[in-house]
């Protein structure tokens, strides 16, 4: 039983897996994420990631802040709810 539940996590990771991804790892903290750089972000990759980004986040009930977060970037600042809303 416990070799079919293996091989069955192994196949459905396998499947679901798009290949090999190559890239560079990149850790942003908040010294990075200043409001120039973000601002700085192309139009362009802002609406690839608006169609095409999907957030799952699980988390407890502190965790909703970052859901928040999320959510809020249309209303930092007057006409960002074109950019990030």
């Amino acid at each position: 039983m416990k070799r079919l539940i293996v091989l069955a996590l192994l196949l459905s990771t396998l499947l679901c897996s798009e290949g090999p991804v190559f890239s560079q790892s990149y850790i942003a903290d908040y010294s990075v994420a200043r409001e120039e750089v973000l601002r700085s972000i192309p139009v362009d990759f802002v609406d690839k990631a608006r169609s095409e980004l999907v957030i799952a986040y699980q988390h407890s009930s502190h965790g909703t802040h970052v859901s928040r977060g999320v959510f809020g970037l249309q209303d930092y600042k007057s006409g960002d709810n074109q950019l990030f809303g």
